[in-house]
């Protein structure tokens, strides 16, 4: 049985990137598109990092050894009592220590690459919309963040369904645990993350990636299981920049039939 799953891993997105650009490109000038295009392809190769990071973190678990387990012993047992025997002196192989430096590394770089991922929507819908040219006033590029550019496109009245789908990613309990946890880790303060074990004495004890709790910016998120935020967190971050990428093909269209119909 696999130690935790990446949904991710198998899984193509719903949203044509191709469409996008083909739609922009019949309205828009040839910068715009190149701006929006390019935050596409970006967004596509961080997902496609965050993928590779969650694996190799899933991987790192499932593959573990345990040496000092004894004969018979579940995977929980063995994992409590192969911690127990690295933490104790002497020169002995230490192959838990190894797997968890190398999964932390992989943990950080994969909710750094979803992180980014999430940023990049914004540019995707500002440029992609056109919205340089339709803005009262124009977003300055450093505060081009999908929270601002929600807030200009309704602040405008313009294209309530991709208003709507930016509000349920920046929601999201995914999206606002990500978006502190990494600028937590880089702006803040570390956050305890490495290989835990549940110490649940009854049945198989739980082990794996686990990250600490934390605060930022006056809200609590408690501690985490990787594998679960594999599993349910970058699920609904996936559900719902698909769901912002499907919006704005759609407001695309509708603004490719209006200039149609304005014979523009």
């Amino acid at each position: 049985m696999r130690h935790c799953y990446y949904h991710m891993a198998n899984k193509k997105p719903v949203w044509s990137i191709r469409r996008f650009r083909e739609l922009a490109s019949a309205v828009w000038d040839e910068d715009l598109v190149e701006s929006a295009y390019s935050a596409a392809q970006g967004l596509a190769r961080d997902f496609d990092f965050a993928g590779f990071h969650a694996r190799q973190v899933c991987q790192l678990m499932d593959n573990l050894e345990f040496p000092a387990a004894r004969p018979g012993e579940t995977r929980g047992w063995a994992a409590m009592r192969q911690l127990f025997y690295e933490a104790e002196p002497g020169d002995k192989q230490r192959p838990l220590s190894r797997a968890r430096f190398e999964a932390t590394a992989h943990l950080i770089a994969f909710f750094r690459a979803l992180h980014s991922a999430t940023d990049l929507i914004a540019p995707l819908v500002y440029f992609g919309l056109g919205l340089p040219n339709r803005l009262p006033r124009p977003i300055s590029e450093r505060k081009i963040y999908p929270a601002v550019v929600r807030d200009k496109l309704a602040a405008a009245n313009l294209h309530a369904e991709v208003v709507s789908a930016l509000d349920r990613l920046v929601a999201s309990h995914a999206y606002r645990y990500l978006r502190a946890l990494v600028n937590t880790l880089k702006h803040r303060r570390l956050v305890p993350a490495g290989f835990q074990i549940s110490f649940d004495f009854t049945g198989d004890p739980k082990y794996g990636m686990r990250i600490g709790h934390f605060s930022y910016d006056n809200e609590s998120f408690e501690q985490c299981w990787a594998g679960e935020y594999f599993e349910n967190g970058s699920r609904e971050i996936s559900a719902r920049v698909i769901e912002i990428g499907v919006a704005v093909n759609r407001a695309l269209e509708e603004i490719c039939e209006s200039k149609q119909r304005n014979g523009a």
